[in-house]
Order: structure tokens, then C-alpha cells, then sequence
């Protein structure tokens, strides 16, 4: 590699860090900001209601293998209901909506394209601005909701329970999949915004995800909630399945990270190469 080309790849970098530290500036006193801490705090406040619900009733509990058994499960099931299916869905839908559209809205889409920059780079700096904050916050969430959840077996249930390498390496592939799905979800609702100016479909398509817990068969493989639901660990593969519906095969990993990173690939590539060539046309047009 030529020392030109080097030059120009650690350009690229400078601009794309000096893009995200702007990103991250103006998503701090946006509203993106607020509904973030709200998707995150959503799932929180949920999970606390349902641990004092517990706590009421029976008190502290003993911490027995059956229920360190069942708080894994749980735990699994709160990051894929409430974070992969909510708090992740959501604030992908809002960064994807808001990359371009959210410009046109306050029509500043003009300065931006006017930069001595590629098109594609100021998509990028905005996408690593908003993960900047987005990841620590959701995963802030994530772990305030798995340490809530152990809070009725006392002090000493906490102890025993956490203390433990299952116990890291289960919520490490937890936050795994979360930043995955945070990931490849953003890059998908992009590129759906970048074609689209009624938000329907990208509302069709997230209740298509929601709803590929009860779709039969093969029709599950269509769905990205459906391979990071799988990644998870300790999750029920039959967790509903409507009554007469045949559970789908566990897809491979060769599978699994094939359809996530091929989404991830595919939506970035053709939203950069659409954003590249879009006109600046505020008002009905845009």
C-alpha cells in the first residue's frame, strides 16, 4: 500500500472521528436523546414493578439451582422481549428516520451535502455518533434490569449468583446480540428511510418482527429478531409457537451470522449508494 493511500485512509479516519464527536454533541441536546433514555428506562421500570410484584408476595427468597436456572431464562427473555423487540427496534426505527429525513425537516440537508466530504462518510459519522451513546446507554439498561431481577434472594443470592464465569459469559453473548441487533436493525431502517417518505412500511416491517415469535415454519427465517432470538443463550426455541405450528430448525451459525452480517452489508451498501446520488429537494418533493 502506497504511502498516498495510507494519507488518504487516515484522513478518512480523522473525518469520520471529527463527524462523530459532532454527531454525538448535537444528539446531546436533541430529542433523539430523550426518547433513548425512554426506550431504555421503559423495560427498567417494567422489571422493577415485576420485582417488587415478587417481593411483596414471598419476600426474599432462597436461591436454589432450580431458580438460578429459571432467573437465566428470564433473564434471556427480558433482553429479548423488552430490548430486542422493543427498546432496539424503536431506536433503530428513530436514527434510520431521522439520518436524513430529520435535515430535509429543518432543510440544513443542503449544508451537509455541500461539505468537501462523500456523501457516505457524513451517514457514517452520524451512525457512530448516535452508537456512541446509544450502546452504553441500552447496555447501562440491560444490566441495571439483570441485577434487579436477583434483588429477591437478598444479598446472598446476589453473591452466589453472580460471582460466577456462566454467569459473565452469559450476559457478555447478551449484550453480543443487543449490539448486533442494535447494529444491523440501524443499517435496515436506513435504508428503508432513504426510499421511503411515508414511515407505514417501516412500521409494517417492525410489526412483521414482533410478530415472528407466532409465524410458522419457514417464515421465521425471513425475520432478523428470529436469528438474534436463537443467539441468545438459554433460549426456548418453542417460545411462541401457536398451538399446531411445527417449531423451525435451529439455524447454524454459518447461517446465523451469514443472513445478520449479509443484512447489515447489504442495507449499508445500498443506502450509501442511494444517499449518494439523492437531490436536495426540500417540501413536498423531498
Amino acid at each position: 500500500m502506497s504511502s498516498l493511500s495510507k494519507e488518504h485512509i487516515l484522513h478518512r479516519l480523522w473525518q469520520l472521528e471529527a463527524l462523530r464527536r459532532l454527531s454525538v454533541r448535537r444528539y446531546m441536546t436533541s430529542n433523539a436523546l430523550i426518547l433513548l433514555l425512554l426506550l431504555a428506562l421503559g423495560p427498567v421500570v417494567a422489571t422493577f414493578g415485576g420485582v417488587l410484584f415478587v417481593w411483596g408476595l414471598e419476600g426474599v427468597r432462597e436461591l436454589t439451582a432450580l431458580e438460578e436456572r429459571n432467573l437465566l431464562y428470564f433473564s434471556t427473555f427480558v433482553v429479548n422481549a423488552a430490548f430486542i423487540h422493543f427498546t432496539i427496534i424503536f431506536s433503530a426505527i428513530a436514527f434510520g428516520m431521522s439520518v436524513v429525513r430529520e435535515e430535509l425537516d429543518n432543510q440544513t440537508l443542503h449544508l451537509l451535502w455541500m461539505q468537501p466530504l462523500p456523501r457516505w462518510l457524513i451517514v457514517a459519522g452520524k451512525a457512530a455518533g448516535f452508537f456512541t451513546y446509544a450502546i452504553p446507554i441500552i447496555l447501562v439498561a440491560i444490566i441495571a434490569c439483570q441485577f434487579m431481577i436477583v434483588l429477591p434472594y437478598g444479598l446472598q443470592g446476589i453473591w452466589s449468583f453472580y460471582f460466577r464465569l456462566e454467569i459473565f459469559q452469559t450476559y457478555f453473548l447478551q449484550f453480543l446480540v443487543v449490539v448486533t441487533g442494535l447494529l444491523v436493525y440501524s443499517s435496515l431502517f436506513l435504508m428503508l428511510s432513504v426510499f421511503l417518505k411515508s414511515p407505514v412500511v417501516i412500521f409494517l416491517v417492525y410489526g412483521w418482527e414482533l410478530g415472528s415469535n407466532f409465524l410458522p415454519g419457514v417464515l421465521k427465517n425471513y425475520s432478523v429478531a428470529f436469528y438474534l432470538r436463537e443467539m441468545l443463550p438459554g433460549e426456548d426455541q418453542t417460545a411462541g409457537i401457536p398451538a399446531g405450528f411445527i417449531a423451525p430448525e435451529t439455524p447454524g451459525a454459518l447461517q446465523t451470522a451469514l443472513v445478520l452480517i449479509g443484512t447489515l452489508v447489504i442495507s449499508t451498501a445500498v443506502s450509501a449508494l442511494v444517499i449518494n446520488r439523492k437531490p436536495c429537494i426540500y417540501g413536498s418533493g423531498g
